[in-house]
């Protein structure tokens, strides 16, 4: 009887298993919002895989809502806090822990990111895509790498439409606000999965992640 049960319980995981993947690679992921700052950040987005959407607003108080088509599963609200509200700190500049890496090391990062980043990118479709900031670290160097590396996104996405960016580097003092909304999909979610997977191999991927996280 306990092997019959056995036999049972894992051909049901491995039905559950399948229709998970199968699922992952038919079913595409919707994601939108708008963020903007200026003096105050706020936010508003969605993120749905067929019937399961998750939403989010950021007001006073913030909202979180799950549902699952049109019934709310979970909502729930994030309170301001008691204590006032500190201005947002300035950018730092880069120091020699947290430095930017160097054009060979950006040229032997995108070695190993090729590949996984062009499976996420056939996987990705972008409706709309409309950026507008205005950005300073502080350091006019750095502000410079960074405004470079704008303007090389921008030539490659350019050719795409529905897709409007623009920067404008401030080199005097660190700055940070504009506003961007983007509506994308990802249809298949599971050729990204394994993309993620693919960049979490390589050893200095998760060297970056750690000094970033520390």
């Amino acid at each position: 009887m306990i092997p019959l049960l056995v036999i049972a319980g894992a051909a049901i995981i491995g039905i559950i298993a399948a229709a998970l993947l199968l699922a992952l690679y038919w079913i595409r992921i919707e994601i939108c919002g708008h963020i903007e700052r200026y003096g105050r950040a706020c936010a508003a987005g969605s993120v749905r895989w067929g019937l399961i959407g998750v939403h989010y607003r950021s007001d006073d108080p913030s909202v979180v809502t799950v549902r699952i088509g049109k019934r709310v599963l979970v909502r729930h609200r994030f309170s301001p806090a008691e204590e006032p509200e500190e201005p947002a700190p300035a950018i730092a500049a880069p120091t020699a822990a947290t430095r930017l890496p160097s054009p060979a090391e950006a040229r032997r990062m995108l070695g190993y990111v090729k590949k996984p980043l062009a499976a996420f990118l056939r996987s990705l479709s972008i409706r709309q895509l409309l950026c507008c900031v205005r950005l300073g670290t502080g350091e006019p160097c750095s502000t410079g790498m960074i405004y470079g590396w704008f303007w090389a996104l921008k030539g490659m996405l350019s050719p795409a439409d529905r897709i409007r960016l623009h920067m404008e580097p401030d080199f005097c003092r660190p700055a940070l606000e504009g506003e961007c909304t983007f509506a994308i999909g990802i249809e298949h979610p599971l050729l990204v999965l394994f993309a993620v997977l693919q960049l979490l191999a390589v050893s200095e991927v998760r060297g970056m992640l750690r000094e970033a996280m520390a």
